[in-house]
């Protein structure tokens, strides 16, 4: 099969055009390709699969690099809209997920508009657990403590913390991806916020650990940084790749997100 290696902000994909010809990926063919040492290397995959939906220009599936699927990543969304964009000389995308339909907008310099849609803040929409305040959730280890769960086509636990280079990433965010309030695990944002409109983060994702970027974490993290009233409703999340930019609609309550989307090269592999 053809491939695409891009990436958003270093948040690198490899991505499968399915449009016209099937494919179905194993557990153990997604954890081939994504081995850095073995395989093409990526922190995730997607398939862009025909449309399910009218007025929609693909059917988009995602996998992390163990294998498991998730709802939404923001910017590998960036990056299959980049290439449909190009591919149907269009400036604008419908990509239709197993969570929802995005809608993707060309936008200056090259770089993309997602309408992420409306973020989900009740307990049993992250989901959790249990019934819990979504803004304070009663949770600690060594000096984080009281993240903010949100969901964004899939689950957030964000942390505001003020010393965020002293952060230990892959030990606290093993620990909360598998915390048992998240049945369905989750993703893991460390945020300190530098002024009304500027978020610096760190992430750790669901299924693939640290990683230079995660779009649905940016949008998370200032979901909750404007839920506490934090940040205005437009900022600048900077991240270990790049830099993002979030913004709410406060009439629809629709989330914003503009960033690159990077072509790095494309090749053939042999599917187990």
């Amino acid at each position: 099969m053809k491939f695409f290696k891009m990436h958003g902000l270093g948040n690198d994909f490899v991505i499968f055009d399915a449009r016209k010809e099937h494919m179905k990926l194993k557990q153990n063919t997604i954890k081939y390709i994504s081995n850095r040492e073995t395989g093409v290397g990526c922190d995730q995959i997607a398939i862009i699969n025909p449309p399910k939906s009218k007025d929609t220009d693909c059917f988009m599936l995602i996998y992390n690099a163990d294998g498991s699927e998730v709802g939404a990543c923001g910017n590998v969304t960036r990056c299959v809209a980049s290439l449909l964009i190009k591919d149907l000389n269009k400036d604008k995308v419908s990509i239709e997920t197993i969570e929802d339909i995005l809608i993707c907008t060309k936008s200056d310099n090259d770089n993309i508009t997602v309408d992420m849609g409306i973020p989900r803040t009740k307990w049993n929409e992250i989901p959790l657990s249990k019934e819990v305040d979504t803004l304070n959730l009663n949770i600690s280890k060594d000096n984080v403590n009281n993240p903010i769960a949100v969901n964004v086509g899939n689950p957030h636990c964000v942390f505001i913390v003020e010393n965020i280079d002293d952060i230990n990433i892959e030990k606290l965010g093993s620990y909360f991806e598998n915390h048992e309030l998240f049945p369905k695990r989750t993703n893991v944002e460390f945020i300190k916020i530098i002024d009304k409109s500027t978020i610096r983060m760190k992430v750790w994702e669901r299924g693939t650990g640290i990683t230079k970027a995660c779009g649905t974490g940016a949008c998370a993290s200032f979901v909750a940084a404007n839920r506490k009233g934090l940040v205005d409703d437009k900022a600048k999340i900077i991240l270990d790749g790049g830099e993002l930019e979030i913004s709410i609609n406060n009439e629809t309550g629709h989330i914003f997100m503009t960033g690159s989307a990077t072509y790095v090269f494309k090749g053939d592999i042999e599917l187990l």
